[in-house]
């Protein structure tokens, strides 16, 4: 199916229409829309770089890949008791650490899915009998947006701040006030998560105020970082000539799309093609991280080709931190092109946008940032996609 793309100049807010959105412009004008999105990306499982390795020549590969890490760990969490996680000293650590939590069970499997955010707030997305136990009546902000007829039957979407709430009847309680997700679910149930704390320095964060269960576990994990070296064919070669194999071949990708015409020629913008032309794009690049080999194998002294260096973090859980940390550290180089694309977890019941997610059906969203170094005019040309499944509710 093609999906209906339209954009904006200079950088204003896109209208998603379908699956797919683009946002074109200088970097100048992008760029809040890109930090919007990333700033949301709580949960995260992987993102990539592909930048030409010529743009790296005044440092060596292994140093620019060291210099785009960020985020070094995330955290595995067992047997936790889901009442634990109202504990006030862990809201006060969710705010001051930003700490993001996801359960780890998939959707399809348990039918419900829940996850902690920085802003000390608990988002879930419950079956109906979980829903009526629990007797919650506020949906996750954007629920009621979500195409109903596209919704499985009893889902809701719902938010709960985590910690003791502050209202008048709270603090006027005798004895110790306890939070509401405390007062609503019973003690003894358990849940396994995936976390990071995004500032919680090099030490680490030791989840304590979750711990109250015996078997309770929490265990750090090094996120996997993976660098490679490609060789692109250039826009105008067709990859359909088969070159003979000799001494010194290698396997180069299909040709790469202009990438000078999606983003610097405001002429093809209004044309019905443009939208063909960014899946096409989308269709290379999915091929490039799928380690897809849609080329020939070529003589290295019969074309001109492009070394890329392709740098993928995940799969694991990722944060905003990591994402604008690899966008300003590809910046810097100044490359005449660079990628930078990320994909939410599929089970994550918010999205990028902030609005409830419909993980029940399908779980994809994703964020690709193409920039490339403008011959005509004084800085960076962009093109943004962002793609989303059918329920997913924006919230600009």
């Amino acid at each position: 199916m093609r999906a209906s793309t339209h954009g904006t100049h200079n950088g204003k807010v896109p209208v998603p229409l379908g699956r797919l959105a683009a946002t074109r412009g200088l970097l100048t004008a992008v760029r809040p829309r890109f930090e919007q999105l990333a700033g949301k990306a709580w949960f995260t499982r992987k993102l990539t770089v592909l930048i030409p390795e010529q743009a790296l020549s005044g440092s060596s590969v292994g140093h620019f890949a060291a210099s785009l890490h960020k985020q070094y760990c995330s955290y595995e969490l067992t047997n936790i008791p889901i009442a634990a996680l109202g504990d006030q000293m862990f809201a006060n650590a969710v705010k001051d650490l930003h700490i993001c939590c996801l359960s780890c069970t998939r959707g399809l499997e348990a039918d419900n899915v829940l996850a902690i955010v920085p802003t000390a707030e608990l988002v879930a997305s419950v079956n109906g009998p979980t829903f009526e136990h629990l007797g919650l009546e506020e949906p996750t902000p954007g629920a009621r947006k979500l195409h109903k007829k596209l919704l499985r039957s009893g889902r809701r979407h719902l938010r709960i701040g985590l910690g003791v709430s502050k209202t008048r009847a709270r603090r006027a309680a005798p004895g110790q006030a306890i939070s509401r997700w405390r007062s609503l679910v019973q003690p003894e149930e358990l849940c396994n998560l995936t976390a990071y704390a995004e500032r919680a320095g090099p030490e680490g964060y030791s989840f304590e105020p979750l711990l109250s269960n015996p078997r309770s576990r929490v265990r750090q994990l090094q996120i996997p970082v993976k660098v490679e070296g490609l060789h692109v064919l250039p826009p105008c070669t067709t990859s359909s000539v088969h070159m003979g194999v000799a001494a010194g071949t290698f396997v180069a990708t299909a040709p790469r799309p202009a990438f000078e015409q999606l983003t610097c020629n405001p002429d093809l913008w209004e044309q019905k093609a443009y939208g063909e032309a960014c899946e096409e794009f989308l269709d290379w690049l999915g091929a490039i991280h799928l380690n897809l080999n849609t080329g020939q194998t070529l003589e290295s002294g019969n074309q001109v080709l492009e070394k890329v260096l392709k740098w993928t973090m995940g799969e694991s859980l990722i944060g905003p931190e990591q994402i604008m940390h690899a966008l300003d550290t590809c910046i810097k180089v100044h490359a005449s092109w660079f990628i930078l694309s990320f994909w939410g977890a599929e089970d994550a019941p918010i999205s990028h946008h902030g609005g409830a997610h419909g993980f029940d059906v399908t779980g994809a969203h994703h964020v690709h940032l193409l920039v490339v170094l403008s011959p005509s005019t004084i800085g960076c040309s962009c093109l943004l996609l962002e793609g989303a499944n059918a329920l997913h509710a924006c919230s600009n």
